[in-house]
């Protein structure tokens, strides 16, 4: 029941959401306003829009799972942080399992944020494939926004970033991966 509450209530947030920008596409929903960058984690790009159809269409699936159903990631691209940090939390605030079976790039990398190591397994040959936070697909670091996304990281994982050359040696282009078995060795436990 509160796996169905949550998730309902992640949809209705983000249609009304998507509602209100209909009326005012150039309306910024910024809930940190005021915040020193440092301490924001929602970095709404000029002109945001709402999340998505297919974030939408993601989180019915996940509120269509019976409660033991883990969600299987064979592929998770990247894209706009917020989309991501809005169906990650519906993963962490319902307790859904997650397994992730192939590569985890850019945006995707922020599911350790979100989904306790007990609730996420890593299969053989899985990854995550970190760069720094651009603004749009082909812009210039957002040096804010990179900071408090490896910030929001687990202990682990900023470690790994800063013994591969820290938050500011990560590309804007490319990528640092951390492979299956570097994730299993911090603690991660490995899909059956």
């Amino acid at each position: 029941m509160l796996r169905v509450a949550a998730i309902l209530a992640v949809l209705l947030t983000t249609t009304a959401a998507t509602a209100q920008q209909s009326f005012h596409p150039k309306t910024v929903v910024d809930p940190e306003e005021g915040l020193p960058l440092y301490k924001r984690k929602f970095f709404p790009p000029e002109g945001y829009i709402a999340p998505d159809q297919q974030l939408l269409a993601a989180l019915a699936r996940v509120a269509a799972l019976p409660p033991s159903a883990p969600v299987v990631m064979t592929r998770g691209n990247g894209g706009r942080l917020d989309e991501h940090r809005l169906l990650f939390a519906t993963y962490r605030d319902t307790g859904t399992k997650v397994e992730l079976r192939g590569g985890c790039f850019s945006a995707c990398t922020i599911i350790t944020t979100y989904v306790a190591k007990e609730n996420l397994c890593i299969a053989p040959g899985a990854f995550l494939a970190f760069h720094a936070a651009r603004v749009g697909l082909d812009g210039p670091i957002n040096g804010g926004a990179t900071i408090a996304m490896v910030e929001a990281f687990p202990p682990e994982i900023r470690g790994w970033i800063d013994r591969h050359g820290g938050v500011g040696k990560l590309p804007r282009d490319g990528f640092w991966t951390m492979y299956d078995h570097e994730l299993w060795a911090i603690g991660y436990p490995r899909c059956k």
